[in-house]
């Protein structure tokens, strides 16, 4: 609180110092009203930011859903062979080590489905071997691969997949059929997607167990104190395939 101080009587030196003192105890009233002031700006502004960030975070998180393929109406196609379409298929593998991965591609030199009396009873495919990439040009993988350490391409340049049978469920397909890989047959089974009509669009993704192909190469389950130079035994595949009939 500021006293008012009566200058009557006092002289001018003490009438300067009175009133100096005046004006240094004002200042220090006023600075300290200015701080308040600021103090409580900055309280309101941390609550808004708080509150925003409360908000924020309360907020149901926006699911985007994809749009599931439409699947195929047997009841409009033709019998007869759906060519597979090599130009727009892609067959993507994925290989995975203790330190690391590897991506790339295989082409697919041809292949087919069967349609009949309403059914999809059959299918035959070729992958080109030889054609094997990775995504980031590592030749000294793709070189290896192609050895007798993997799949050996100069014996065989080539692997098939023949379907024994198709069988539609309510929103997929069950394809079992036998893979040959270096000249080794084993029975596969995986779930596929089919849509379309007049060009037909399939889509799977599964992996297989490599070692069963005679391809034991830096498996653990084959070999001991590998350390960080193991390689998976599954071998993971995804497939786009584009057909015409």
């Amino acid at each position: 609180m500021v006293e008012l101080v009566d200058t009557r009587g006092l002289g001018p030196r003490a009438v300067r110092r009175e009133s100096s003192s005046l004006s240094s105890g004002m200042s220090r009233y006023f600075f300290k009203i200015s701080a308040m002031k600021k103090l409580l700006l900055l309280l309101v502004v941390i609550g808004l930011v708080y509150y925003g960030a409360k908000m924020m975070k309360d907020k149901p998180e926006e699911v985007v859903e994809e749009t599931p393929a439409v699947a195929v109406d047997l009841s409009t196609l033709e019998d007869g062979d759906y060519a597979l379409d090599t130009s727009a298929s892609t067959l993507t593998y994925t290989g995975k080590k203790v330190i690391g991965s590897h991506t790339g591609t295989v082409d697919l030199k041809s292949g087919s489905l069967t349609f009949a009396e309403k059914l999809f009873t059959g299918g035959n495919f070729v992958i080109d071997m030889s054609t094997i990439t990775e995504s980031k040009k590592n030749e000294t993988f793709v070189n290896h691969t192609k050895s007798e350490d993997f799949f050996d391409i100069e014996k065989f340049p080539e692997a098939s997949f023949t379907i024994s049978s198709i069988e539609q469920k309510t929103d997929n397909f069950v394809v079992t059929g036998d893979l040959t890989i270096l000249d080794k047959t084993n029975e596969i089974t995986f779930d596929a997607t089919l849509s379309g009509s007049d060009t037909l669009n399939a889509k799977t993704s599964f992996e297989i167990d490599r070692t069963k192909w005679g391809i034991t190469y830096g498996s653990g389950s084959f070999f001991d104190n590998l350390g960080d130079n193991t390689i998976n035994d599954q071998i993971e595949f995804d497939l786009d395939l584009t057909f015409k009939k």
